[in-house]
């Protein structure tokens, strides 16, 4: 009766680990490549549903043979994943950089989130603050703003370089 009572205490205690992973990969996941797609911020801006809602909440970001790139901010007032597949074998993280304008200068802000008691989640990712010029915006350039009161971000296997 204990190995009975046991077993089962694991068997849920496991199903309670696995639950919240599986609950992202329903069809509210949305995967990205970078070859041959509008940048990114215009892949994730342009997400949205006819209400203006949007309509996924996890970005699987796939590619890491090229960089992707954003020319303008990403901004989100509702739970948000940016979520990195690994490259196997080497485990080499999606890299995603600044893009060069029209104008010559650099897009400053990466992400800016807006709702209060939201959660936002970046895993595996290579946020690098130079351009594809090979220039640093100084100064301006974050990668992540947070800008309502309550919100829970977490970063995991994420590397920041070159951002203010």
């Amino acid at each position: 009766m204990k190995h009975l009572f046991t077993a089962a205490f694991l068997v849920a205690i496991l199903a309670i680990m696995v639950a919240p992973g599986r609950m992202y990969a329903s069809g509210d996941t949305l995967y990205v490549f970078a070859k041959g797609s509008p940048t990114l911020d215009k892949v994730i801006g342009g997400d949205t549903l006819a209400n203006g809602t949007r309509a996924h909440h996890f970005y699987k970001l796939v590619s890491t043979d090229t960089t992707y790139v954003f020319d303008a901010t990403i901004t989100s007032k509702e739970n948000f994943t940016l979520w990195g597949v690994p490259a196997a074998g080497t485990g080499k993280l999606p890299c995603i950089e600044p893009d060069v304008l029209i104008d010559n200068s650099i897009p400053g802000v990466f992400t800016t989130f807006t709702g209060q008691h939201t959660t936002v989640v970046f895993k595996n990712l290579y946020l690098l603050g130079i351009a594809i010029n090979n220039k640093v915006n100084y100064g301006a350039g974050q990668a992540v703003q947070v800008s309502a009161d309550s919100i829970r971000f977490s970063a995991d296997n994420v590397v920041f370089e070159q951002w203010s």
